[in-house]
């Protein structure tokens, strides 16, 4: 089976598509902790609410759910996106049947779905003691400082948990984008991932 699998032209398509998933984990990460550390300043309580609300539904709606939705979204003739492009004079894009716009389409929807990350990193956030933070602003360190020295490394046991968790995720992807490409290789392979091709 391993000798086929390499012997497969595939193959190399897979590795890279897998890899390309997999970078967007530390991009992921970097916004995931910014939402977080936003979501855990004293700011009006009623729209943290409703923020958190917004960025864990995904969540809980499932992979599977959300992929159809923005299959509908993302729709090359008929979707919201084009709809609007082509109301405003503009030429329809292939997102999901062109390779330039597939894979850009694949990792905004896996970035919608950011919500468990952002609600543990919050937790996280929450439990760094405040005591040190003020120490450090009374001995006149910046916010920047008092981030990167203090706050940062007390979370980064829920760092290395979320990246990791991330990363298994997006080297295992294949529900996203065999929806979009509607069970297919999609364009000129685009869809193809290392989990679909094994």
């Amino acid at each position: 089976n391993y000798v086929k699998l390499f012997q497969n032209p595939m193959f190399k398509k897979a590795i890279v598509n897998s890899l390309l998933f997999s970078l967007c984990v530390p991009i992921n990460l970097t916004s995931q902790l910014f939402l977080a550390n936003l979501l855990a300043k004293p700011i009006n309580k009623h729209f943290a609410k409703a923020a958190r609300l917004v960025l864990y539904i995904p969540t809980v709606i499932g992979g599977l759910a959300i992929s159809l939705i923005w299959n509908w979204i993302l729709e090359p003739n008929f979707g919201v996106f084009n709809t609007i492009l082509s109301s405003l004079g503009l030429e329809k894009i292939g997102f999901t049947t062109n390779e330039k716009w597939f894979m850009p389409s694949v990792l905004l929807i896996k970035w919608w779905s950011v919500g468990m990350n952002v609600l543990v990193l919050q937790a996280a956030l929450a439990n760094v003691d405040d005591t040190l933070k003020e120490a450090a602003r009374i001995d006149g360190a910046s916010e920047r400082t008092v981030f990167f020295r203090i706050t940062l490394p007390q979370i980064s046991p829920m760092l290395i948990y979320t990246f990791t968790t991330s990363f298994i995720d997006a080297i295992s992807e294949m529900a996203t984008v065999q929806i979009l490409s509607n069970g297919g290789l999609g364009p000129n392979g685009a869809a193809i991932t290392l989990s679909y091709l094994m």
